[in-house]
This record gives C-alpha cells, structure tokens and sequence, in this order.
C-alpha cells in the first residue's frame, strides 16, 4: 500500500468500511509504533499509547484534507499524543518506595496501612512529607503504584509511590 491508497482508505472509514480500516491500520502501525518510541513518555506502555493513538487517527477520519501526505497528517497526531501523555506525566508524580529514607518510608507505611485518622503529629509530618514530594521536579517510572494523601481538612496531596 502506498499513501495514496492509505489516505483513499482513510476517506472510507468515516463509511464504516472495516476493510480500508484493518489496511490502514496494518500500513500506520509501524509509523505510528516508531513515532512512539522516539517520544514515549515514562510511564505509559508502548502499546498502550500506540492504541491511544490510532483511535485518535481513525477517529479524525473526516479531518484529514489529503494536502499533505498522510504519514505527516499522522505523524503530528502521533506526536502531539505523546508530548500530551508526557505533560499528563508531569502533573501527577510518581517515587519509588527504596528512594525514601527510613522516615519517610515509615510514614508511607503507616499512611498506607492504617484506615485510621492521623493524630496531629503525624499528619504534621505527612503534610510536610507530601509538600517536599509533590513540589519535586523528578518523577520516576514504575508499574503499579499506591496512592496515598495526607488527610488533613485543610490541605490535600496525593502522592504515589510503588511498594516493592
């Protein structure tokens, strides 16, 4: 398939013809997969953002105007998925539990184990603990997380650490 087939594809899937949508896909993948790779943001997995990806192709369809050829339409789609994805990244920060010192540490534990409310001292130091990490600049990658915030009234922080 070449782009001139591929964006004749592309016209037909706003049709619900789900043969040009399997031959696009099978033609877009490895761009897309490519693009994705050189962009890819920490956290999210490969597959995962390719498919968010492609949804967002087949479903702008009807946008694309054949001006420019279809692997560069698809290439700013891809890439502006990811440099969101890596934003979305930035926002919510994520530390790894063997990063902590043995205080901190304690206070994740106790925060993650316990259904209880906090006495004063320890929420104390749980809104100091969650301040100092939510205002950090480095994130690190994990596979699954826990979440936790400090439970004060006044003041809300969400942290998520992996427990290994």
């Amino acid at each position: 398939m070449d782009s001139a087939e591929a964006a004749a594809c592309l016209q037909r899937i706003p049709r619900g013809d789900e043969e040009a949508a399997r031959a696009l896909f099978h033609f877009l993948y490895p761009l897309v997969a490519r693009l994705v790779r050189s962009h890819l943001p920490q956290r999210t997995s490969e597959e995962d953002l390719c498919q968010i990806a492609m949804v967002k192709i087949f479903s702008s369809a009807t946008q694309f105007s054949g001006k420019v050829p279809i692997e560069h339409w698809v290439s700013r789609i891809v890439i502006n998925t990811c440099l969101n994805q890596i934003r979305a990244e930035k926002v919510r920060k994520e530390l790894r539990m063997s990063d902590l010192g043995e205080a901190e540490a304690e206070i994740v534990e106790k925060l993650s184990s316990s259904t209880e409310a906090l006495d004063a001292s320890d929420a104390a130091s749980a809104r100091a603990f969650a301040d100092a990490y939510s205002s950090s600049s480095s994130a690190t990658p994990f596979d699954s997380m826990r979440s936790w915030d400090t439970g004060c009234e006044n003041h809300r922080s969400t942290v998520r650490f992996i427990k290994e």
